[in-house]
Parts: structure tokens; C-alpha cells; sequence
């Protein structure tokens, strides 16, 4: 039997929604409006059509639906579904997924446990600051990559999220690692466990299920800053495959930040570097930079 979920949207209305349909009451009135039930699908355009199994109405004028590990965004002044969505509810950094606990993955039976990279998460430690600490301890021995630090590249890239050291090892094979580097950052710092790596997951999926239309985005508009652990996102284009993302560690003068990235060199080189904003874009960069992900908002719990 199909479950029934109960939305308070403001003072005068509550909508109740089970299966493919949804009614509206009038709170003021104490009784349901007439013409009710009707289809979710043409009262809510976007919004999953059946079998709900939470919303919310937030305070920053959106309304969340979700179904099984999804969910939708509202704009309740524009009354549309935003654009983005739906998307994996583990952005929340909640810990489960579908309805179901995450383990860990080390607690997992036959999990690889990294043993020449470890980090711990500190008490009442700033998620930036944390960010920072991460990439710090990961390169101030120097770039890591398939070439250089390998073994130490593998147990930082794994994450302990690899079945076997077999798995470890062929990650530190696959070339355009930026977001790899970022994935395991996060998984670092204390997002949900993720899981193996899988083959050709997208950049954004592997920073953390992110979009343009995510919470966490900070469209860049020439003029605004990003602060230390916010990862940045240029493309030629915001529909082309040519991507890049890093992690801003410090303004080390007016425009110009030390930042840590992946994917350079063969293409798994990890590295600091130096990305001095220049209009739209990094200086001697084609890219256009598009903005950066607020790393408070992307799935990091407090410590």
C-alpha cells in the first residue's frame, strides 16, 4: 500500500500526497478542497509522479521532495521544479542511502586499508580548514601521481573505498584524475562512503554529485572570492567534455591562489600550483572559469 506524505507549504495550505495523486487542504477551513485528488504530474511538474516518501518545505524559499536515494528541489516563488534535479540524496551527507545504513567501506569484508596515507578528522575543526589540512598532507612531500609517490598516490586515490590492492592499483592509471583527487579529498574529510570507483563517472558525480543548479554553486561574477576548500569548475563551455576542477588553498596575494589539483602532467599528476583570476578566467587559461562549489555545502558533516 502506497505510503502517504504530508506537506505543510504555508499557513493556508497542506498538501497530502500517496501514489500518483495529491489534494490540498485548507487549513483555515479544516477540510479538503474541492477537486481533489489530481495527478502529481500536473500539479508538480518535475517533481517525481509517484510514490513520494518525504518532503519539506526549507527556509530558503524551496520545498525538497524525495523517492528512494533522490531528490527534487521546488521554487516555491517560481513554482517550477529548478533546474539540475533530481539528484543523489548522499549530496545531503546523510548516512544512508536509499533507506538503507552506509557502511563504511573500511568495515567492509576483503576492503584495501590504506597504509601509507592516513588523515583524521578534528574536533571542531572548520570543513575548509579541514580541506586544507587534507591537500597539505597529501603534497607537501611533493607531486604524487602514477610516476612519482605511486604507492602513496594509489592509498590517498583509494580512499579505502577499493575491494582489493589490485583495485587500488589500476586507479592510479586513469588519466584526467582532477576530480579523482577531489573525490578522494571529500571521501578524506568525511563524506559518505562512496564505494569502488566506478570507470567513467562523471566529474561532477565524483565531486560529490554536484550540478550548476546545486546549492553549493558559486557562480563566478568577476567581482566575488571563494574561500580556502571550495573547489573551482572551468570548461569552454558548460556543456563541453573538457572540464577541470581543483581545490583553493590560500590567496597568496589580491587574485592570485595556491590551489591543489589533480589531473596534470600524464594526467594523474597531483600538485600545488598557482590560478591568478583574470576577468571570466585563470590567467593563461582558455577555460572559462564558471564558478566553485562552497565546500560547506557539498556533503561534509561538521566535526
Amino acid at each position: 500500500m502506497a505510503k502517504i506524505v504530508a506537506l505543510v507549504w504555508d499557513e493556508s495550505k497542506a498538501y497530502f500526497f500517496k501514489g500518483c495523486e495529491y489534494s490540498r487542504y485548507d487549513i483555515a477551513a479544516d477540510q479538503a478542497d474541492e477537486g481533489y485528488p489530481q495527478a502529481i504530474s500536473s500539479g508538480w511538474a518535475g517533481v517525481f509522479e509517484s510514490d513520494l516518501d518525504a518532503a519539506v518545505v526549507w527556509p530558503n524559499g524551496k520545498a525538497y521532495f524525495f523517492k528512494g536515494d533522490q531528490y527534487t528541489r521546488y521554487d516555491i516563488a517560481a513554482d517550477q521544479t529548478d533546474e539540475g534535479y533530481p539528484q543523489a540524496i548522499s549530496a545531503w551527507g546523510l548516512p544512508f542511502d536509499g533507506g538503507k545504513p552506509v557502511q563504511p567501506a573500511e568495515t567492509q569484508p576483503g576492503g584495501y586499508i590504506a597504509t601509507l596515507f592516513s588523515f583524521d578528522v578534528e574536533p571542531g575543526e572548520e570543513i575548509g580548514a579541514r580541506i586544507v589540512r587534507c591537500c597539505e598532507t597529501a603534497l607537501n612531500d611533493g607531486p604524487m601521481g602514477e610516476k612519482e609517490r605511486h604507492d602513496f598516490y594509489r592509498d590517498f586515490i583509494a580512499c579505502n573505498q577499493e575491494t582489493s590492492q589490485a583495485k587500488a592499483e589500476a586507479l592510479t592509471g586513469v588519466r584526467t584524475s582532477c576530480a579523482m583527487f577531489v573525490r578522494a579529498v571529500r571521501q578524506w574529510c568525511g563524506a559518505p562512503a562512496s564505494g569502488p570507483y566506478l570507470p567513467s563517472t562523471g566529474m561532477f558525480k565524483s565531486m560529490g554529485n554536484v550540478s550548476f543548479a546545486h546549492p553549493a554553486f558559486v557562480r563566478h561574477d568577476r567581482t566575488n572570492k571563494p574561500n580556502p576548500g571550495d573547489y573551482f569548475y572551468i570548461a569552454s563551455s558548460k556543456q563541453s567534455n573538457d572540464g577541470h576542477t581543483g581545490i583553493f588553498i590560500e590567496e597568496i596575494a589580491d587574485g592570485t591562489w595556491r590551489t591543489a589539483e589533480g589531473g596534470g602532467g600524464d594526467g594523474t599528476r597531483c600538485r600545488f600550483t598557482e590560478r591568478k583570476f583574470t576577468g571570466s578566467k585563470f590567467s593563461g587559461e582558455p577555460r572559462t572559469l564558471w564558478g566553485w562549489f562552497d565546500c560547506t555545502g557539498v556533503g561534509l558533516s561538521p566535526s
